[in-house]
Formats: C-alpha cells, structure tokens, sequence
C-alpha cells in the first residue's frame, strides 16, 4: 500500500472545525481504526471523510468503514469500541437498493456523538476496495484508506446530492485518476451514473 504523508492532510486537519474541550475527528478515526487493527478486520475509510482526504474538505458527522467482518469479529470489534465510547447498536440496513448491508451504530464520548456505518464487504468490488486501500498519516498514524478510483465508484454508486458534489470535486483535483478503471467499475457495478457526472468522468 503505498504511503501518504502529512502534506496532503494539512488542508484536511487544518479547517477541521475542533470545538472546545471536543477531540478532533481525526482523533477518532485513529481510535476506531486502531480498534478494527487491533482486532484483525481488514479494513478502508470511505465516505465524507475520504473525500476530506483526498483533499476535498467538508463537514460530515458520520463514519463510514468498508470491513471484512463477521459476527464473531463484530463482537470483538465492539468490545474494543467501548473501551473508548459507549455504543449504541441501531437497525442494520441495506446500501441503497443493492445486497450490501451496513451495521450502523452511534458513538458517544461525553456530549458529542456521531454515526459509525460499517460496510460489510459482501461483494467483489468491495473487497477490491480494501485490498486497493492507501495509507494515509493521520498525526503519525498510518490509517487504510479507500483509494481515489474506488471512492469515486462508491460515491456515484451512491447518487445522493452531496455525493454527486463529492465526485465532481474530487474529478477536478490535482491527483491524477485513472477513469478507465473507474468506468469499468461502474459498468460492472450498472451504475446510471447522473448527466453532469457521466459528462465529467468521460472527459
């Protein structure tokens, strides 16, 4: 997995918004993700903050993990979360319209909360995601994160407003993509991708 250093985070922590006497979020994806390594899930981050990672900042109150994971290491995993939190176990519900379930639960750490949505890597593309990852240093710490090809795979899979926002933002930066795979992916996938997205993906 190849290694990101602190330079592409700057952006990143640097207009993180850290209320007073609140960790900062890139404190708590070094704890839940120490929690996933500690307890031997293969695992990415995904979602709003992978975006933020790949240096398109934005707010986002939720976590979302793509993880290899069973019930026996769900346990595990939720044994080690509350070392650090208390939990709470919502519904599991399905990703959009398709087959892959997503175990949501909320964590609370004093007066803040936020969502934790857990991916369970049921399919191909999914698993390719974690094998795909890259390492990110996250205040020193290596984090596995979802790769730029598959994040942008995810999020139009996705189609929500704000995730056709995400992929515009992340087509128009500086790292180069390689949008051949990205399109074979959502071929694979039969992904209908939006007129504006499909417009800038194809460039």
């Amino acid at each position: 997995m190849r290694k990101y250093g602190p330079k592409l985070q700057k952006k990143y922590l640097k207009e993180t918004i850290i209320m007073k006497n609140q960790p900062s979020i890139h404190e708590y994806i070094i704890t839940i993700s120490s929690c996933f390594i500690n307890t031997n899930i293969p695992f990415c981050i995904a979602g709003g903050i992978a975006v933020s990672l790949w240096g398109h900042v934005r707010a986002t109150e939720d976590l979302d993990v793509i993880a290899l994971i069973d019930e026996t290491h769900e346990i595990k995993l939720i044994s080690a979360l509350e070392n650090h939190f208390k939990v709470i176990h919502h519904k599991d519900k399905m990703l959009q319209s398709s087959l892959t379930p997503v175990k949501r639960y909320v964590i609370i750490l004093n007066s803040f909360h936020f969502v934790l949505d857990i991916l369970v890597a049921t399919n191909d593309f999914l698993k390719r995601c974690i094998q795909n990852r890259k390492l990110f240093s996250v205040k020193g710490i290596n984090i596995p994160v979802i790769n730029l090809e598959d994040l942008i795979v995810l999020t139009c899979a996705s189609g929500r407003y704000q995730d056709i926002a995400d992929v515009q933002a992340l087509l128009a930066g500086s790292f180069p993509i390689d949008r051949d795979y990205s399109i074979k992916q959502l071929d694979a996938l039969q992904v209908t991708l939006a007129p504006d997205i499909q417009k800038i993906i194809l460039q």
